[in-house]
C-alpha cells in the first residue's frame, strides 16, 4: 500500500522537481508551519496564522513585523527557505518557546484547542468531550497491549506504531484535528481489537 501511494504520487514529486529542482519538494508551507512554532505572545498558541491576519496582529514584535513584511515578497520557495531558517534560529535562541507551543499542538491535535486569534465557540465541545473518551481508551488499550505483548499480532503491532509514528511527526509542526482524521480509521481498528480480544467486562448482581 505504501509503495502504492507513493507511485501515485512520483507525477507531483516530478512537476515540483522540474520547477524547484529539489528531491521530494512535497509543499512550500512546511518553513511556515515550524515558523509560527516558534512565535509567543498573548494569544499565540503555535497554530499557523494566515499573512492577512499576521499582518495585523499588535501582539508581534517590531521584529516579527519586519520579518513577515520581508518573506512577503518573496517567491513561494524562497519564502519557505527563509521561515525554515527562522525557525532554526528561533529555536536555538528560545527552546522553551518551541516545547511550550508544541505541547499546546499536541492539544489541539487531540482537542482542536487553543488556536491562535481564533474565537473559541461551544463547537469546540463537539471535539473535546467525545475526544477525552477517545484518548482515554487510547492510553488503556497502550496498557493492555504492553501487558499482552506476547499475544499480539505482529500486522496489528505494526499498525499501532505507524499511527504513533505518524502522530508525534505530525505533532512537530502547526497541525490541527483534522490531521489526526488520517489515522483514526485505523486507531478505532487498533480499539476493537484491543478490546474484543483481551479485555472482558464482567458485573456482578447482589440478592438482597
Amino acid at each position: 500500500m505504501c509503495i502504492l501511494a507513493f507511485l501515485c504520487c512520483i507525477p507531483f514529486l516530478v512537476y515540483t522537481y522540474a520547477v524547484t529542482s529539489k528531491v521530494f519538494y512535497w509543499s512550500t508551507n512546511g518553513g511556515e508551519n515550524l515558523y509560527w512554532m516558534t512565535v509567543t505572545g498573548a494569544k499565540i498558541w503555535g497554530s499557523w496564522i494566515g499573512p492577512q491576519t499576521s499582518g495585523e496582529m499588535s501582539e508581534l514584535s517590531p521584529e516579527q513585523r519586519d520579518f513577515l513584511a520581508h518573506v512577503r515578497t518573496l517567491n513561494a520557495v524562497e519564502r519557505d527557505e527563509a521561515y525554515k531558517q527562522k525557525f532554526a534560529e528561533q529555536v536555538m535562541k528560545h527552546p522553551h518557546i518551541y516545547l511550550w507551543n508544541w505541547m499546546s499542538n499536541v492539544a489541539r491535535m487531540l482537542f482542536n484547542y487553543p488556536y491562535s486569534k481564533r474565537q473559541q465557540s461551544l463547537f469546540t465541545y463537539g471535539y473535546l468531550a467525545p475526544n477525552m473518551l477517545l484518548v482515554f481508551l487510547l492510553l488503556a488499550s497502550v496498557y493492555v497491549a504492553i501487558r499482552q505483548a506476547r499475544d499480539l499480532h505482529g500486522e496489528l503491532l505494526i499498525l499501532g506504531l505507524t499511527c504513533l509514528i505518524y502522530a508525534g511527526l505530525m505533532s512537530l509542526v502547526s497541525v490541527t484535528s483534522r490531521h489526526l482524521i488520517v489515522v483514526m480509521p485505523f486507531g478505532v481498528l487498533w480499539l476493537a481489537y484491543i478490546f474484543s480480544r483481551f479485555v472482558r467486562v464482567r458485573i456482578d448482581t447482589f440478592a438482597s
